[in-house]
């Protein structure tokens, strides 16, 4: 004879179905994400190829934030380390303050007074960034790491003099 189930068993049972299906989140396992293996491949050939750039763009909940999660992690290999930073942008986001976000996640070692420091790439800059100064600090990179910067929500950005 079957128990009839507590409220307990019910709210218990709520909580692992809310787990497991998350249709609003982004996917986060390239295992997860099927059906997308041609849109993997092109974003795989851009950032393995020097000076390419990709662009992802589309409707609301058509997979964005998934593709660019999921991409990523099959690009590490033993010769080649992947840099991946990804910020969101902010309608009140200026070229700027987008590009201070990117260089708050970026980081390199130097020497000061003889003891190796860690710094943020953002306390190099205190003044407006042009896109000479994003140039030069993602040419920075050793010739085996790749900078990936994902830009997410960019299309929400209102300042007309920020875009593609």
């Amino acid at each position: 004879m079957a128990r009839r189930m507590s409220d307990d068993d019910w709210n218990a049972l709520d909580v692992e179905i809310t787990e497991a299906f998350t249709p609003g989140a982004p996917i986060k396992e390239r295992d997860l994400f099927a059906g997308r293996q041609p849109q993997i491949a092109l974003l795989t050939d851009a950032v393995r190829r020097a000076g390419h750039h990709a662009v992802i763009y589309g409707e609301p909940g058509v997979g964005k934030s998934s593709l660019a999660n999921t991409f990523a992690l099959g690009m590490h290999s033993p010769t080649r380390h992947l840099i991946y930073q990804k910020v969101k942008a902010e309608p009140n986001d200026s070229f700027t303050s987008l590009w201070k976000k990117v260089f708050k996640r970026l980081s390199y070692q130097t020497e000061v007074d003889g003891i190796t420091v860690t710094r943020r790439v953002s306390e190099d800059y205190s003044g407006e960034l042009d896109a000479d100064d994003v140039q030069i600090e993602l040419s920075n990179f050793s010739l085996n790491s790749t900078p990936v910067v994902v830009i997410d929500e960019f299309n929400l950005m209102e300042d007309p003099s920020v875009s593609l």
